[in-house]
């Protein structure tokens, strides 16, 4: 859906529905929540994710003089890293939405700082336990927003209204975080008081939103950590090699990422905020102390570890798409990119296949070639080569393996199908369709379960 930022008023809308990718298997719950039948991923009128996510990189990339705000609630944990992956295995640029030009403007945090501001006139939501909720279907109804939970366009059109709601009854929330869209706002507001020792505020809590006085520690990679002036003196009791790295939740130390558009004010943007909603600064931003003198050497050790800490675990084997922040791709691998989807047809395509070097593009144009080709084992042979079409079908049978996985594995199965949609026959008779080869994926790969131990076959 397109709006203008200055009013907010919804000016166009465009649906894009994709087909399920055969190697991928829907989790029950996941289709129960957004009351999805699954026969219907596979319809006919439904865009191939290869169409799909070149129309979807068309609205979302910026244009020359017209700059772009990507507006969405929860996009920078959930939807921007779906539809970042979604262009990276497409062959598409998968920064399309932090590219010059762009802003991205998630109202969650925006949502939990109006509240925090000013509790009564933007509320949370409740959840069944009666605890603070800021899930779009809880916060939209609590606002006065109605919202048909789930369905897409309904989701973009609840999100609209309440950016509009949140703008008119806490405008400082909406001017500070319109700041903070900005993706540069966080680091420079950091580094500037990491440079005089001054305290800072970000919005920490998660549901039980406040606005924490804290004192830079370091910077690392995106990720900004900082030390919460209210344990600042037991915790340079205790030392900085006694902290507790390892959860973060217990921890004095707040975290946040430049690229989630965390709100980080400045001690003058805090003093200015504290006398339009004094109420919501437990100590005013001038009474806040100053750290004594054993600070500088107490943050350069912990600064240390903090750079030493891994702030996340990737898995022993990571997936492609699991490789995408493993290193940029290079100028000569995107125009190899842009020359593989300009061609007309898919044995052009495949052809095309040997010239990629980098090994999580090349591993995506063999799925791409395999999926959505429609050629034969022999089709594929006549356009690429023997050596390039077996290639093809091994790099292919990486992602085509996955349904045919344990229930142990990271991605959804069809062992863990059946298990989850046990009570639910559709489901289960979709299930099972799926893993009957000749029911299931198209030439020219078909997955065979060969026998109980879950051993796998390639049939061309």
């Amino acid at each position: 859906m397109t709006s203008n930022l200055a009013d907010l008023v919804e000016t166009g809308t465009r649906t894009v529905r994709i087909r399920r990718l055969s190697y991928c298997i829907p989790a029950y719950g996941a289709l129960s929540t957004n009351k999805l039948d699954p026969y219907a991923l596979e319809a006919s009128d439904r865009l191939d994710e290869f169409a799909a996510a070149a129309s979807i990189h068309g609205i979302l990339s910026p244009k020359p003089g017209r700059p772009l705000v990507v507006l969405g609630y929860n996009i920078l944990s959930f939807d921007e890293e779906i539809v970042r992956t979604t262009f990276f295995r497409n062959l598409l640029d998968p920064y399309a939405t932090s590219a010059k030009g762009v802003r991205r403007f998630d109202l969650l945090p925006a949502a939990r700082l109006a509240h925090a501001l000013d509790p009564e006139s933007f509320r949370a939501g409740r959840d069944d336990a009666g605890t603070p909720s800021f899930r779009l279907e809880k916060i939209a109804p609590a606002n006065g927003i109605g919202l048909n939970a789930h369905e897409a366009l309904e989701d973009a059109r609840a999100t609209l209204a309440l950016a509009r709601r949140l703008r008119t009854a806490v405008p400082a929330a909406w001017e500070t975080c319109l700041r903070a869209s900005d993706r540069y706002e966080a680091e420079r507001v950091f580094e500037a008081a990491l440079a005089r020792d001054e305290p800072i505020w970000v919005l920490a809590g998660g549901n039980s939103p406040v606005l924490e006085p804290v004192l830079p520690v370091a910077k690392v990679g995106r990720l900004l950590v900082h030390l919460k002036t209210s344990q600042l003196a037991e915790s340079m009791r205790v030392g900085p090699w006694a902290l507790d790295l390892d959860d973060w939740r217990e921890s004095p130390l707040v975290r946040c990422r430049t690229n989630r558009m965390p709100i980080v004010l400045s001690a003058a943007a805090a003093a200015v905020l504290c006398e339009m909603h004094p109420d919501t600064f437990r100590i005013h931003p001038e009474d806040v102390p100053e750290p004594d003198r054993g600070w500088a050497e107490f943050r350069r050790v912990l600064a240390s570890r903090v750079a030493d800490a891994d702030p996340w675990s990737q898995p022993a084997d990571p997936s492609a798409e699991e490789r995408i922040y493993d290193g940029f791709v290079d100028w000569s691998e995107k125009d190899r990119m842009r020359e593989f989807r300009r061609l007309e047809t898919w044995e052009e395509r495949a052809a095309a296949f040997g010239r990629f070097r980098d090994p999580r593009i090349r591993e995506f144009a063999a799925r791409a070639i395999v999926e959505h080709g429609g050629m034969t084992h022999a089709g594929i042979v006549a356009a690429a080569g023997e050596l390039a079409a077996d290639e093809i079908a091994d790099l292919a049978g990486v992602a085509f393996e996955r349904p045919f996985t344990g229930d142990d594995s990271r991605w959804m199965t069809l062992a863990k199908g059946r298990l989850e949609g046990e009570g639910d026959l559709r489901y289960r008779n979709w299930l099972e369709a799926v893993a009957t080869p000749e029911t299931a994926t198209p030439p020219p790969i078909v997955p065979v379960e060969a026998d109980r131990r879950g051993q796998f076959g390639w049939s061309f």
